[in-house]
């Protein structure tokens, strides 16, 4: 039996690229979805498929993703920001609704201006990049924004648990920076190695967070299969559909 969801609340994110119908990746929509199932709200939630507009009609109203509509429409919110704030509140007045918001200075400027905000710049220049004289210098880039998240993550500004294991950016469970940061990462492993090449290293800090997240139950239920993300990366490097298919097949979840 499917989970009830709230009254006259919709949201709105990418279908796949692959099958315009699945879930897509977008680390936007990711972001917000895995916000709604950490609070433990069901929302209903619709694929747009953005690409051949299959399941939308011409005129559909809603251009960014994710939008978020309320009472029926009668509002709509498609600042990601604003959405975060707006279910914040909610927790406020109802303690079974947990909070993720983050006080920690050092994480939120990781997240927001720091190398967590940088690093996925540095994927999509790379992913996007079709000069071959700039494909070096931008992998460079690259792995050493890579390197700088994996030192943070590594670093005493983490938070620990009683054994000194690495915890999530929030502490013991996800809170709102994990929601930022988790998809970005997942998809820049996925992709990296398969899109395109790329000298990958082990880094220890990433894998670890990586490994713990992939595990939590937020995660995997927002998260889109590993053939719609690399297909989707395959179409921003220009390539066509038919080697974008074939490297989409090349993955295994």
């Amino acid at each position: 039996m499917a989970e009830e969801t709230i009254p006259g609340v919709e949201l709105f994110v990418k279908a796949s690229t692959l099958d315009c119908q699945s879930l897509g990746a977008d680390i936007q929509c990711h972001r917000i979805m895995m916000m709604f199932a950490l609070k433990g709200l069901p929302i209903k939630t619709f694929n747009v498929d953005t690409i051949k507009k299959t399941n939308v009609q011409l005129h559909f109203p809603y251009k960014n993703f994710p939008t978020l509509t309320l009472d029926n429409g009668a509002e709509v919110l498609d600042d990601l920001d604003e959405i975060e704030r707006r279910f914040e509140k909610l927790s406020e007045t109802n303690q079974s609704i947990p909070k993720l918001a983050c006080t920690n200075k050092d994480i939120l400027s990781f997240v927001n201006v720091g190398p967590g905000s940088k690093i996925y710049q540095k994927f999509n220049y790379f992913i996007k990049n079709r000069a071959q004289e700039g494909e070096e210098a931008l992998k460079t880039q690259l792995l050493q924004e890579l390197k700088k998240v994996n030192a943070f993550l590594m670093s005493a500004k983490m938070p620990k648990d009683g054994e000194g294991n690495q915890m999530f950016l929030s502490g013991e469970s996800p809170g709102l920076p994990d929601c930022t940061l988790l998809p970005k990462l997942h998809y820049i492993y996925v992709c990296l190695g398969v899109v395109k090449e790329f000298p990958m290293e082990e880094l220890t800090g990433i894998e670890s967070y990586l490994e713990s997240g992939r595990k939590h139950s937020a995660f995997q239920s927002t998260c889109p299969k590993k053939a719609d993300i690399v297909h989707f990366y395959c179409r921003q490097a220009g390539m066509d559909d038919a080697e974008a298919m074939r490297k989409s097949n090349q993955v295994r979840e």
